[in-house]
């Protein structure tokens, strides 16, 4: 987009996650989301496709958008969180989001890339 002369930035519908406009998709694992059965428990009474949540903690988005439009500001995030206990034993997808011109991840001293 940057390289475009006809782009003056990107449009984000939601700022923040707000009350009022429920989101009824349940993630079922990294990037896929599908339409299922909720329980009352379940229930959503909130957005949640904002770039920052209802307490103004900026999500994972925050920090793309941020590294890309304001490469002033330093910008270093990881994702997905990886120590989840049932994960144990299986290929995890990182992704970082910078505004260096490049990173490299290390895991126990061994650079991964």
């Amino acid at each position: 987009m940057r390289r475009s002369t006809f782009v003056a930035g990107e449009f984000v519908w939601t700022g923040f996650d707000y009350l009022g406009e429920p989101t009824p998709f349940i993630a079922r694992g990294w990037g896929r989301y599908s339409k299922r059965p909720i329980t009352p428990a379940e229930e959503s009474r909130i957005s949640l496709f904002g770039i920052v949540d209802l307490a103004g903690i900026p999500k994972d988005r925050f920090c793309l958008y941020r590294s890309y439009w304001a490469p002033e500001k330093t910008t270093v995030h990881v994702l997905p969180h990886w120590n989840w206990p049932d994960r144990l034993g299986q290929t995890v997808p990182v992704y970082v989001y910078t505004s260096g011109d490049s990173a490299e991840l290390f895991l126990n001293g061994r650079s991964l890339g």
